[in-house]
């Protein structure tokens, strides 16, 4: 999959918004032909029955056991979560109507 047409970075930089000077303009253009050239040797490799891969090394996961713990409560069987709330109502925090 070679590329088919010259990389024209005015057009590029025309849709991202971006103002490059003509030093930026070159370099930009070969920096980005670099790097679809090498998507091409990357898409020259053999990978059939290559299994993919998350990530190159086999870690633990980072996850942990997602376990709930009651609140604590007052005197008054509120949890204690709501006494720093402005409003409550029905044992929760009374917010203002959306809708």
């Amino acid at each position: 999959m070679a590329l088919t047409q010259p990389i024209n970075m005015r057009q590029i930089a025309q849709l991202a918004r971006l103002e490059l000077t003509a030093e930026e303009d070159l370099a930009f253009t070969e920096q980005i032909d670099q790097v679809l050239r090498y998507m091409d040797v990357l898409g020259e490799l053999k990978l059939e029955g290559v299994e993919p891969l998350f990530q190159p090394h086999d870690l633990p996961t980072a996850f942990r056991v997602d376990v709930a713990h009651p609140f604590g409560v007052d005197s008054n069987g509120q949890p204690k979560t709501l006494a720093s709330a402005p409003d409550v109502q029905d044992s929760g925090f009374k917010v203002p109507q959306i809708v």
